[in-house]
């Protein structure tokens, strides 16, 4: 069977969500499957192969991986910790900072979701794998991608559970419900974590999906 996890942010060190990924995908490698990781780079977007298990990075717009790499460069040049190495390098590169600004512009991460969404039906149309799954979180390209790719079956891994945005906006806790339920709606099927479906099984919300 061949897999194609969403993981929306891959950059060079794994975050924690990506790092379980990966422990899965390598699992389900072992046992003959071939999977891709795939999810937006910002600096050096090389693809990495572990085990049986690739690791797709996907660049972002030119100008934010421009600005990414030179900040980087600098950074290492420096030797400094990175909040001093930053303030610096706004003096020096007043043209680099700005797209480091735009990059969490709203307006931004709004093109860019369309952009990873594209990136994604193309590793679809030429990798070709039997299920997509979309991977939670972050939220946003989770959501993307969950509710709109094409041409496949598509699976939600809930390592993180959209709902906990509810928690920190409680002025639009059922516009949080209502998005993360319409995900679920559209999904062949949803994995999840025993903790998370312990947490589910409670909410009247999701009793019909868990």
């Amino acid at each position: 069977m061949k897999i194609l996890f969403s993981v929306g942010d891959l950059e060079k060190d794994l975050n924690a969500t990506t790092k379980i990924v990966v422990q899965l995908a390598e699992k389900l490698g072992s046992l003959g499957h071939s999977c891709m990781i795939a999810g937006e780079c910002s600096v050096y977007p090389q693809d990495e192969k572990t085990g049986n298990v690739v690791l797709k990075r996907l660049p972002s717009a030119k100008g934010i991986v421009k600005a990414s790499e030179a900040f980087d460069d600098f950074f290492r040049k420096k030797a400094e910790d990175r909040n001093t190495a930053r303030g610096t390098f706004v003096k020096r590169h007043p043209v680099h900072s700005i797209f480091l600004f735009l990059k969490y512009h709203p307006r931004y991460i709004q093109y860019q979701q369309k952009r990873y969404l594209r990136q994604i039906n193309q590793l679809v149309a030429e990798f070709k794998p039997d299920a997509v799954v979309a991977v939670c979180k972050p939220v946003l390209p989770f959501e993307t991608v969950a509710m709109n790719v094409s041409g496949c079956p598509v699976y939600v891994y809930q390592v993180d559970p959209f709902g906990l945005h509810r928690i920190d906006n409680p002025e639009d806790k059922n516009g949080f419900i209502g998005r993360e339920t319409a995900v679920f709606e559209r999904a062949e099927h949803i994995f999840t974590t025993p903790a998370l479906l312990r947490q589910d099984s409670e909410a009247e919300e999701y009793k019909t999906y868990t």
